[in-house]
């Protein structure tokens, strides 16, 4: 039944699972764009595992499944794990700029490392947020210097937003 010639299996059951990300992120490594995205795997005998993410985000199963769609393949190792009777997707090893994406059934567990730039993501929500009406008050200002301060940034920065809580105008 249907189109398709790769069949890879659709994380989940019925439609496709979809992950979303707001920014661009690193999927084991490589480069994806923000977006969303249908998450596809194709699991070997020997243990490794190509995990997709297309573009197609509304497909039921794989039956029309086209590889043209793909926005990312990346090469894992599954890992033996506790049973775990239901499939479940979980984020661990969370910290500021990664977390672990695994993907949990049966006896396996399907790990991806994910990073992003989190302080040039915080940076410029900062700038955005102290634009608008945020910067009215002084509290905001001393919370985005303490961030760069407190985060390897741009110092000369904290220290004008520092100056900035001290002396602005605020109603």
């Amino acid at each position: 039944f249907g189109t398709s010639t790769a069949a890879p299996w659709r994380v989940g059951a019925d439609m496709n699972t979809v992950i979303t990300f707001t920014h661009d992120v690193s999927v084991s490594g490589q480069p994806l764009a923000a977006g969303a995205y249908g998450l596809f795997m194709a699991p070997t005998a020997e243990g490794r595992v190509t995990v997709i993410f297309s573009k197609d985000t509304h497909k039921w199963g794989s039956f029309f499944y086209e590889p043209a769609n793909d926005a990312l393949r990346v090469e894992v190792q599954w890992e033996d794990a506790p049973v775990n009777e239901m499939l479940t997707i979980e984020f661990t090893d969370v910290k500021k700029g990664s977390a672990t994406l695994a993907v949990r059934w049966a006896d396996k567990r399907i790990p991806l490392a994910l990073t992003v730039d989190t302080d040039r993501h915080v940076f410029a929500s900062l700038e955005h947020e102290l634009a608008g009406d945020k910067q009215f008050q002084h509290q905001n200002w001393i919370a985005a210097s303490n961030y760069l301060a407190s985060n390897g940034g741009d110092l000369k920065l904290a220290l004008r937003w520092a100056d900035q809580a001290i002396g602005g105008q605020f109603v």
